[in-house]
């Protein structure tokens, strides 16, 4: 993983801390946001390749990686199946190729989730990502960055 960018503003220490550590185990890492019924890519490390001068919007509303996230309040941790929305993540930002080994660990506040913590790699790695640091690294970053749960 490289230095993390973003869409606008300097990068946040916070997140180049935790995507330091995240680069054990992931080649790409990225911060996602959920706001306002949104989820958006926030910062990200600099191998993702962005389609687009500013990341889209997640869709929330159908079946997707992120939507199990945000419905189980609790990690993802495999391969991905193509459906329409993880096609328009992966279109977006990784030239339309699947990662062989999706790790989205949610950001939670007060039990709900405030954002994610996506990391991808390959299948061997990913069978040794220790899954209960992550949610804690996740937890803790929200913390950090005072995200505030929606009231």
């Amino acid at each position: 993983a490289g230095a993390p960018v973003r869409a606008t503003g300097a990068v946040v220490p916070a997140v180049q801390d935790v995507f330091n550590r995240m680069q054990e185990h992931f080649d790409q890492c990225m911060v996602i946001i959920y706001a306002d019924e949104k989820l958006t890519p926030w910062q990200w490390d600099s191998s993702w390749i962005l389609k687009f001068n500013a990341p889209p919007a997640i869709e929330t509303a159908g079946a997707s990686v992120f939507r199990i996230v945000l419905d189980s309040k609790g990690p993802y941790h495999g391969y991905v199946s193509p459906n329409e929305i993880n096609d328009a993540f992966f279109q977006a930002w990784n030239q339309g190729r699947y990662p062989e080994h999706l790790t989205i660990t949610p950001m939670l506040v007060q039990n709900e989730v405030v954002g994610m913590l996506l990391g991808t790699t390959n299948r061997v790695r990913g069978a040794m990502v220790p899954l209960g640091l992550y949610q804690s690294v996740a937890i803790e970053l929200a913390q950090t960055l005072n995200l505030k749960a929606a009231a």
